[in-house]
């Protein structure tokens, strides 16, 4: 029982960030559609998510450029 209750606090802590990512792709110079496409690529699990979350803006923007298939030089 205690499992699952663990289980439950994680997907909602999840669940959580993952909204959390899209209010942070929403204050980024980007499309509503790339916003979705790396939203989708950056909360498929959670080391993106993580590490989306410990870089700044200039690296997020890095971060979803190289995830939307932008070459970043």
């Amino acid at each position: 029982m205690a499992e699952s209750a663990t289980d439950m606090g994680y997907a909602y802590d999840l669940s959580k960030k993952r909204a959390e990512a899209n209010d942070a792709l929403r204050k980024l110079p980007i499309t509503i559609e790339s916003r979705v496409i790396v939203g989708m690529a950056v909360t498929k699990n959670a080391q993106k998510l993580d590490h989306f979350f410990s870089l700044g803006d200039e690296e997020k923007m890095i971060m979803v450029k190289k995830l939307g298939g932008v070459e970043v030089v």
